[in-house]
């Protein structure tokens, strides 16, 4: 059902002590968890206050990725649901910074003006400037399913520009900032560039 995504699994080593941790997302109104192992294949729920704020958003799905470039794990969450439509921040995704030592803060403003109900969240760098960037399925267009999403792709780089290849587009946004740049960056900025074409199918965002 478009109105019950959730939850969201992904599975990564956040207190960087060698054992896999697990953060499980959650359905709208239900609070999502990270699961810390201990050795022996145990496994504590951390408290993470930042996570459990955000227990409105349906988590569609997740990934770890070292987004800041700090040497820790951080988390980016895709959010969805057919309850949400037009510009609601729920369906905004979002990235929470980790400290490696297992605490999350949430980033404000980490997706500038993308609302989309999303079916999937992938990290690889797109772009081979050695930086995560994120690709963003898209499931339906919120109380319209005949209708066809629009495809969003951004590219985001360390440094006050983006990269000059990207899909097709019709419109070009302005560049803004969403994430802190690396120790020894050449600049303090991140920019991304987002452009919008019509899709034959489910809209995607990549970022």
């Amino acid at each position: 059902m478009l109105s019950t995504e959730g939850p969201a699994l992904a599975v990564a080593d956040i207190n960087n002590d060698g054992l896999d941790d697990v953060f499980i997302g959650a359905s709208k109104w239900q609070k999502n968890a990270v699961f810390l192992q201990a050795k022996g294949g145990t496994f504590a729920r951390a408290a993470i206050p930042t996570l459990g704020a955000d227990s409105s958003y349906e988590d569609v799905d997740a990934q770890w990725a070292d987004f800041n470039k700090d040497g820790n794990m951080d988390l980016v969450v895709a959010s969805g649901g057919n309850e949400y439509y037009g510009k609601d921040t729920l369906l905004s995704p979002r990235i929470y910074l980790g400290d490696g030592k297992g605490h999350l803060t949430k980033l404000s403003d980490a997706f500038h003006d993308l609302y989309i109900n999303a079916s999937s969240v992938a990290v690889d760098d797109f772009d081979g400037d050695g930086y995560p960037d994120l690709f963003i399925g898209g499931r339906s267009v919120p109380g319209n399913t005949a209708r066809s999403p629009t495809h969003t792709c951004s590219a985001t780089t360390v440094k006050a520009t983006s990269p000059t290849s990207q899909p097709p587009s019709e419109k070009t946004s302005p560049a803004s900032d969403w994430l802190p740049a690396p120790a020894g960056a050449t600049s303090t900025k991140t920019a991304t560039k987002t452009s919008s074409f019509p899709s034959n199918g489910a809209g995607s965002s990549l970022l």
